[in-house]
């Protein structure tokens, strides 16, 4: 008996690693990352929208504190932006299923439209939502020139000088 057969072995095997190359499946880049932006986008929606309508609260409060006991009513733009903003990130928050069932439908073109007015709108309430808001419209943008340009049809051999015989120049 000799010494090899009577040790077993606790090599591991080698594991085998996956083939590289083309994708196999769907060549089209995934809808993740335009729905994952729609998504943060109305978690941060909400989030804002809650937090702007308790400072709201607060602010009101303190501006009519303020105006019953004479000290000034300074924080009338505080109160109304937040107030503003409290509304904003609500219609935002109901919104966004919108964009992503247009998503879902691949009606790129529409939902940059309809994403246009919120990203501004985004900025100017809530600048981290409004970035994200153009990671998604650039993302669309993306997407609409690509399914776009899938829609044309290559011009036959010949028709446009390329592909086709040489041409013989004019006589003079």
């Amino acid at each position: 008996m000799s010494h090899a057969q009577a040790v077993p072995s606790r090599v591991a095997p080698v594991p085998t690693e996956p083939a590289l190359g083309p994708p196999t499946a769907d060549p089209s880049p995934p809808d993740d990352t335009l729905d994952a932006a729609l998504s943060l986008a109305r978690t941060l929606a909400i989030f804002v929208a809650l937090i702007a309508g308790l400072l709201f609260l607060i602010l009101l409060f303190v501006f009519v504190l303020g105006t019953l006991f004479g000290y000034g009513t300074g924080g009338v733009v505080g109160v109304a932006y937040c107030f503003l903003s409290a509304v904003v990130n609500y219609l935002l928050w109901r919104e966004i299923p919108r964009f992503q069932r247009l998503a879902a439908e691949h009606h790129f073109s529409e939902l940059r439209e309809r994403l246009l007015l919120w990203m501004i709108l985004g900025l100017l309430f809530f600048v981290v939502e409004g970035i994200v808001l153009i990671f998604a419209y650039l993302n669309a943008d993306d997407r609409s020139r690509g399914s776009g340009s899938a829609t044309f049809a290559a011009p036959p051999p010949g028709a446009s000088g390329v592909g086709g015989p040489p041409v013989a120049p004019p006589p003079t």
